[in-house]
């Protein structure tokens, strides 16, 4: 698609009720090449905000975590793993809070985990743990805490190297610089992915957002006797989104703690503006 003619067709999309009475007369690869190219567009802004917001706070919450971990890791805490087993000194349970930087839900238990030199079962935990915890770590299991009053158990075995290795508080700077170090690189990777990522992603699932709104849309007009075939309907749903999504991300960029689904209002209050300010229009397509 030329410059010119998407420049055109995105500002009477933006800016001209009556230009979606246009679009149903015109052919639908218009639509769905103006719709792809501007969801490549959204697309690469939705990376550059991630980029630009969010990764940074990520990062920056990881490294505040890492050096509290250092600095609050018990002196006499050593982890031995010896290829099949933890061996966990003292021979007693380690309650481990969350981490102060670390936002928590309410839906989430009151303690990240406890360290059990010990094997013990779930239907031991009540007794043996003096709170709920997100994890459980013995000698050869890690629980994981579903949150439904069950747990999974995994066997250290297929998660750990066979490698023997030791955690104490002197270790811990060597395995702390390791996590950095692979932090960084996964930041600098996903930083460059997204916006190859990000565009296809939001093509792809755009597409069939689409096709659902087209649904009840269809039923709308139905519902109000125009004579629109679904086809059409989805070729004017293609238009209706690129203005619902631009509003959403400009709503993420300005005012980030809104929690309202803002591209599903824009989306069915630009459509009612639509017919109602075009209803004479609509009315020479009822059938």
């Amino acid at each position: 698609m030329r410059l010119r003619t998407y420049w055109h067709i995105l500002k009477k999309t933006f800016s001209s009720p009556a230009y979606y009475l246009e679009v149903i007369k015109a052919p639908f690869w218009l639509s769905l090449k103006f719709f792809i190219l501007s969801m490549i567009l959204l697309g690469i802004s939705w990376a550059l905000r991630i980029n630009q917001r969010i990764i940074p706070q990520l990062q920056q919450q990881s490294e505040a975590i890492l050096k509290e971990l250092a600095d609050n890791y018990p002196e006499n805490l050593q982890l031995v793993w010896t290829g099949e087993r933890i061996e966990i000194t003292p021979l007693e349970i380690l309650e481990i809070q969350y981490p102060t930087h670390l936002k928590i839900g309410l839906q989430l238990p009151p303690r990240l985990a406890y360290l059990s030199p010990d094997e013990q079962t779930p239907e031991q935990f009540d007794e043996k743990f003096a709170n709920e915890s997100l994890f459980i770590l013995t000698p050869r299991y890690l629980y994981l805490n579903n949150l439904r009053d069950s747990w999974t158990a995994m066997l250290l075995t297929e998660l750990l190297p066979t490698d023997p290795a030791t955690l104490s508080k002197e270790t811990l700077p060597n395995y702390l610089d390791q996590v950095k170090l692979f932090i960084s690189r996964l930041v600098t990777f996903t930083q460059r992915a997204i916006y190859i990522v990000l565009p296809a992603f939001s093509i792809f699932v755009m597409l069939w957002v689409g096709l659902i709104e087209s649904i009840f849309m269809y039923l709308f007009f139905k519902f109000n006797q125009i004579k629109l075939n679904f086809k059409k309907t989805y070729q004017l749903s293609l238009h209706l989104m690129v203005v619902a999504e631009t509003i959403n991300q400009l709503t993420s960029w300005l005012y980030p703690k809104v929690q309202l689904p803002m591209f599903v209002l824009s989306f069915w209050i630009i459509l009612l503006y639509i017919f109602w300010t075009q209803r004479k229009k609509f009315s020479l397509l009822k059938s």
